[in-house]
């Protein structure tokens, strides 16, 4: 399953959003617009890459990509979100100073 296209269009101001057990492939590229996002739950879907559109939600406090099929995430996770402070994968949550992160030089 997908969802509309146009699915962060309206939703701007939304700032917890529970997708879990809907069977979804994606999240579309229209995510990225919903600036003022501090949950996201997409867990229990069958995504395959992760949503690299939510990078753009910099508020983002908790992610939850738990019973999926990712095969990996953002080495940098930590650092393009900053407000992370949860992250939930495999079942496991990681909190941000277990976030993975790419040292800077």
């Amino acid at each position: 399953k997908t969802l509309p296209m146009s699915f962060g269009f309206r939703l701007s101001n939304l700032q917890v959003l529970n997708l879990s057990n809907n069977l979804l492939r994606t999240l579309p590229p229209s995510m990225r617009l919903m600036q003022s996002l501090k949950v996201l739950n997409v867990a229990h879907n069958q995504i395959e890459e992760f949503p690299e559109t939510v990078i753009h939600c910099k508020l983002l406090e908790v992610i939850d990509v738990s019973h999926n099929k990712l095969r990996g995430f953002p080495r940098d996770l930590a650092l393009r979100l900053p407000q992370l402070q949860s992250f939930v994968v495999d079942n496991k949550e990681r909190r941000s100073k277990q976030m993975p992160t790419k040292r800077i030089s």
